[in-house]
């Protein structure tokens, strides 16, 4: 595994705690660390993105392949971190900082996910990234809320995620219909852990279904998203 990196900041926003909280919710074994992937340089990333369309945004995970070497950078915006790091969602959570929150968790998703996979010696595709990343912001967010006190209406947070987003008008139509559909999976998956009897009020039960969703492969993950196999309950 090698990085693209092009300089070294401090991290205030603790990222480690981001992807700490990933891999106990999906029980993985990492030995990369979100930080050390890290980069913040716009101009930097314009020269190492692959694609076409240079959309101004906030966060960006940029992968290959070279020389059987995977190569990897996650892109966080400075502004993004700044912002977090004057005001953070584990001392308190909170209307101000729920949207920049979930762009870096999203970020970290990314990551993680994609380290998953490539040490378990498994492909995986730019929609598995979003929707896995979608369904890491639903359940990371109201486990938060949870362990701070608050009391969430997870179905106003799932209006909030999937219902009410907006897309980025510079996407192309490819990028679009990819995040329309991993709106759409992730949408279905979180409604149905919340619909389904014996499992949403049973924390050890929807961590299991969580993780066994978490390792499921592209098709699979997605019919069982969309009501095509069943959910159960240990």
């Amino acid at each position: 595994m090698a990085v693209w990196q092009n300089q070294l900041r401090v991290i205030d926003m603790p990222l480690s705690t981001i992807q700490h909280q990933i891999q106990s919710l999906y029980d993985l074994r990492l030995s990369h660390q979100v930080e050390d992937f890290l980069i913040t340089d716009r101009h930097f990333l314009s020269n190492i993105a692959s694609d076409d369309n240079q959309r101004q945004t906030p966060e960006k995970l940029v992968f290959c392949e070279q020389d059987d070497e995977l190569l990897v950078s996650l892109y966080l915006a400075e502004e993004a971190l700044d912002q977090l790091s004057s005001n953070d969602p584990y001392d308190h959570l909170h209307g101000g900082n729920i949207d920049i929150f979930c762009t870096v968790l999203e970020g970290v998703s990314h990551f993680v996910y994609l380290i998953y996979n490539a040490t378990h010696d498994r492909p995986v595709s730019r929609l598995e990234l979003e929707v896995q990343a979608e369904v890491d912001k639903y359940f990371l967010v109201s486990r938060l809320c949870d362990s701070q006190g608050m009391r969430i209406d997870r179905r106003r947070l799932s209006a909030w995620l999937f219902d009410y987003c907006r897309f980025d008008p510079a996407l192309k139509p490819d990028e679009r219909a990819r995040y329309e559909f991993a709106n759409r999976i992730a949408r279905a998956f979180c409604k149905r852990v919340r619909n389904t009897p014996d499992l949403d009020h049973r924390p050890d039960s929807v961590v299991s279904e969580l993780r066994r969703f978490y390792r499921m492969r592209h098709h699979e993950k997605f019919d069982s998203a969309l009501g095509d196999r069943p959910m159960r309950a240990p």
